[in-house]
């Protein structure tokens, strides 16, 4: 079929009758998850289909993220994507690209849909990063969730001939309120890291898990997978001359743990009244003696293992620890406040820390505390610690608090950032 409905920055384009089939087979078959199409030479020809994964209960981010290898920051292309039980088609027009070759995409895509039936299409929309596809908290925005989109407005492209009847709701272009920074820090993973952690969604209590960053190739590498070891063991193990994370599952008290992560079952315990789920902690150590390159890259390769690579392979991390001493891993306790440093003794609300100060109770409803290692701006430019002390040393914003707003994490004094 030869479509030469053109305007000035369109050209004659073909739809063969083998990508009207492969996408009438893609739209009958449930078990496809997304189709791409791409323009060769002035003909639009489908790429083999990308299916569900095997595992049925694996996440809607796990399967958005088998189309990684489709989506790149130079090459345009029209994706169809199975989701909430309808097809919605996007037209990915990356920065990048060549600006020909976006003109075209833009300039047909109204004209694709109509070929391909609009009625078989819940919305249509476009994108210019692979995050806006990739990640589940941009479709989460498109289904109404954090921050939903308004109506089309002026920032939308060209769609084609506005008098034609219309079957599906057209986004245009319209950025999200996720900024999506921390996908954009993502580091490469090595294949038996990624097992590793893959392995924590059904592991035991005292299953452990640390990684590094590869300083020459920046990729997040295994330093050693443990089998379960008691919590007592772990600073032997985290105290390394250089910065390291390690994921452990500690099993709480029976009704004490306070956020046990949904992936993990049930496991033995040394007690038998143990039964909870075990928790899942992120400990970040990264010591102050370390290179400061080391501390750098360790330090931004924080989001983006957390937030991304961890939902991709199914595990939530319940709690959050950042520690930079010898003395602080020494003194690792895992009932402390949630979300906090992790250092020491947690406090109940109303008990004086150490400066003396009482803990209250934040904007977000969380318990904060004085010892808690947060940094603070000083009033000559330099960095303070709780106490009031000069710091200047590098120190995670991500991790000090362990909610969000929207979709995007937050920490203390974030709005001055």
């Amino acid at each position: 079929m030869i479509l030469n409905n053109m305007t000035s920055e369109e050209r004659t384009i073909d739809i063969p009758s083998s990508t009207i089939s492969a996408f009438k087979t893609f739209a009958s078959q449930g078990s496809q998850f997304a189709l791409p199409l791409q323009l060769t030479a002035n003909s639009i020809q489908c790429l083999p289909p990308v299916l569900f994964p095997d595992d049925t209960s694996a996440s809607f981010q796990t399967t958005l993220s088998q189309l990684e290898s489709h989506i790149t920051t130079k090459t345009a292309l029209y994706l169809i994507v199975r989701h909430n039980n309808s097809l919605t088609f996007i037209t990915y027009i990356p920065y990048l690209a060549e600006s020909s070759s976006t003109q075209i995409y833009l300039a047909n895509r109204q004209v694709v849909l109509t070929h391909l039936g609009e009625t078989n299409f819940t919305s249509s929309f476009i994108c210019k990063e692979p995050g806006a596809i990739t990640d589940e908290r941009a479709w989460k925005e498109r289904d109404g969730e954090g921050q939903p989109w308004n109506p089309p407005n002026a920032d939308q492209c060209k769609t084609g001939d506005a008098s034609a009847e219309k079957h599906v709701q057209d986004h245009g272009h319209q950025k999200t309120k996720c900024r999506l920074c921390d996908r954009r820090m993502k580091n490469p993973i090595t294949a038996d890291a990624l097992a590793a952690l893959k392995g924590l969604k059904n592991g035991e209590a005292g299953a452990c898990v640390q990684l590094t960053v590869d300083p020459k190739t920046l990729s997040l590498t295994l330093l050693s997978p443990c089998t379960p070891i008691p919590p007592t063991s772990l600073p032997a193990l985290i105290s390394t001359p250089t910065p390291n994370y390690t994921f452990y599952l500690h099993a709480h008290p029976s009704g004490s743990n306070p956020s046990p992560s949904s992936p993990s079952p049930s496991s033995p315990s040394s007690s038998p009244s143990n039964t909870s789920p075990p928790t899942l902690y992120f400990i970040f150590f990264s010591p102050d003696s370390a290179p400061v390159k080391q501390r750098m890259i360790h330090t931004m390769a924080v989001p983006g293992l957390v937030n991304v690579i961890c939902k991709e392979v199914g595990l939530r991390v319940d709690e959050k620890r950042e520690l930079h001493e010898v003395g602080d891993v020494a003194d690792l306790r895992f009932d402390v406040v949630e979300g906090r440093g992790g250092v020491g003794e947690g406090r109940k609300r109303g008990e004086k820390a150490e400066g003396g100060d009482r803990v209250e109770e934040s904007e977000q409803g969380e318990e904060e505390e004085e010892g808690d290692n947060r940094v603070e701006e000083g009033e000559d430019g330099g960095e303070k610690d709780g106490s009031g002390k000069e710091k200047g040393k590098y120190r995670s914003m991500f991790l000090w608090k362990n909610g969000q707003r929207g979709t995007e994490s937050v920490w203390a004094g974030m709005e001055k950032a």
